[in-house]
């Protein structure tokens, strides 16, 4: 439950103050257009950014303890709506259960029916 709150908290509130790293979420699509990718480039960005080229922030909106994109953005994620969901598969090898976000709204053939959290650190 810590580690949900920590990855929807920092999803927004990540600002140009941000010092630190978060984790990657993505999915590869089933086309290579549709990819996602959503981080702060290994520190590389203040924020996180959608493929490295969209503010995650000006993109999509908390919602519930997941998030909700924009119908009028510009990645493959507009409008779609996803929540957290736990998998038995533990995470980086440990004990705890492994967490990725289910579309669960606006989900079609160009929206990725699950991103996966990829640990920063294991």
């Amino acid at each position: 439950m810590i580690r949900l709150l920590l990855t929807t908290v920092l999803l927004f509130t990540l600002g140009d103050a941000w010092g630190g790293c978060s984790d990657t979420i993505s999915s590869r699509g089933t086309k290579p257009e549709n990819a996602i990718e959503i981080s702060d480039g290994g520190c590389g960005h203040s924020e996180l950014m959608i493929n490295e080229s969209y503010r995650f922030s000006e993109q999509c909106s908390p919602y519930r303890d997941g998030f909700a994109c924009k119908r009028d953005g510009y990645t493959s994620l507009a409008g779609a709506t996803y929540v957290p969901v736990y998998d038995a598969k533990p995470a980086c090898g440990g004990k705890k259960p492994d967490m990725r976000y289910k579309c669960v709204k606006g989900c079609g053939k160009r929206v990725p029916k699950y991103l996966y959290v990829e640990p920063y650190e294991c």
